[in-house]
């Protein structure tokens, strides 16, 4: 069985907490990615800016919804999903627009735990830490059909 260090793409693109929003959604039109890595000077993870991402950051923002009781607004739902879009529309850079909880796999995981990953978490796109968190490489969709194809 395939080892994530064996189907990754190694030194992928990526980009930095400073890089522009603008420059982060062309850069990943000419790579033709998903995602991007967001890395600091010593090439550690800082998180990924996907599609979902950019796209998110254009969208309307849709106030939560609260009810008034006694001159109290009490919220029915909906602030932490308003926190996040607002987060993502105000962002001008990568570090601020980047999803930093990210599920990532050492060198030494198996085929089928990247592609459990992939699946069960509906990402795209999967980094490869060494075990100080910088980035080796990535696992996307693609490398673990290709490597599927040649195991079989």
């Amino acid at each position: 069985m395939s080892k994530a260090s064996e189907i990754m793409t190694p030194e992928p693109v990526t980009v930095t907490e400073e890089t522009g929003v603008q420059e982060v959604a062309r850069i990943m039109l000419e790579a033709q990615h998903h995602g991007v890595p967001v890395v600091d000077a010593e090439n550690r993870l800082v998180g990924i800016v996907t599609e979902t991402d950019l796209v998110d950051s254009t969208k309307r923002i849709h106030l939560p919804t609260v009810i008034t009781i006694l001159d109290t607004l009490i919220p029915i739902g909906g602030f932490r999903q308003y926190a996040e879009d607002l987060r993502k529309a105000t962002a001008t850079t990568a570090g601020e627009l980047c999803t930093r909880d990210v599920d990532y796999v050492l060198p030494d995981a198996d085929l089928q735990d990247v592609a459990t990953l992939l699946s069960e978490h509906h990402i795209h796109m999967v980094p490869v830490l060494d075990e100080a968190g910088r980035l080796l490489g990535v696992i996307t969709n693609t490398d673990v059909i290709r490597a599927l194809s040649r195991e079989g």
